[in-house]
């Protein structure tokens, strides 16, 4: 859990960028062997400022939103949901390791030029990027995004509006989730966009029913969903709390979407 509550969305990054060290570690956290919760795998890329200067492109994230000079991390997927989901999931899991080695980053959907990836590793059309990681060392500039958003972008929603005991919207109190508490509000703090918080959960004894809340269909949402999933495991991982992923014949609940389901052993 210390990982999770130390890992915050970082948009003021240093002049410098990584160092030699630095960037040594993120090499090794991105090439180690990886898959999502549906089989994904994926090759991940990394742009940082010397590769940027050689191709004469001066930035990814989107002015405003990100200062100071970061390094990016990405892959391509199918667009398919399942990948996205994979994306998102796999992609945090590389967010948390690099958090125990003290390097920044921030999740970038929509606010970064697509257009100079595709040039810079002359990507085919069918390839798609549903999102990018900058990373680097904070900086003390605060980005405008940062200074508009404040400290209320970090707020998170109450426990029991996003977890439910048994039934739908009947909230789950921290006794009833018994083991499970930690991984669901390891969820509970996960980042996504708009800090729109998609996730919602059922649970039903020793299984945990997982369904995206689907006010629209922007695919940003299954990232978020995978990030999320993401945050749910670790820490089942680091609590002992084996189990399984399942997908049953759920029906989809009002605006929720049926995703997938994890089962204690």
């Amino acid at each position: 859990m210390e990982t999770i509550l130390k890992r915050i969305s970082t948009r003021n990054f240093s002049e410098e960028g990584l160092d030699k060290d630095k960037l040594e570690i993120v090499t090794k956290v991105i090439n180690k062997e990886n898959k999502g919760i549906f089989g994904n795998c994926f090759e991940f890329n990394l742009v940082d400022q010397k590769f940027m200067k050689k191709n004469k492109v001066k930035r990814i994230g989107t002015y405003g939103v990100i200062t100071g000079n970061p390094s990016y991390i990405f892959a391509t997927t199918d667009n398919s949901v399942k990948q996205i989901m994979d994306y998102g999931f796999v992609l945090e899991n590389i967010v948390l390791d690099l958090t125990d080695s003290n390097i920044q980053s921030c999740w970038l959907g929509g606010t970064f030029s697509r257009k100079n990836l595709y040039k810079m590793f002359k990507l085919a059309q069918e390839d798609k990027i549903p999102a990018v990681i900058a990373i680097g060392n904070r900086g003390e500039k605060k980005s405008f995004v940062q200074n508009l958003m404040g400290s209320n972008y970090h707020s998170r929603k109450p426990f029991g509006e996003l977890f439910f005991n048994n039934e739908p919207f009947k909230k789950l109190s921290q006794e009833q989730a018994e083991a499970f508490y930690e991984p669901l509000e390891a969820m509970r703090m996960a980042p996504s966009s708009m800090n729109d918080q998609p996730w919602r959960a059922i649970k039903e004894k020793d299984v945990i029913h997982f369904y995206c809340e689907m006010n629209n269909e922007s695919k940003s949402k299954y990232v978020d969903m995978g990030i999320g999933l993401s945050h749910f495991q670790r820490l089942c991982a680091k609590n002992n709390i084996h189990g399984r992923w399942d997908v049953f014949d759920n029906a989809n609940i009002n605006n929720m979407k049926y995703i997938i389901s994890y089962t204690a052993d």
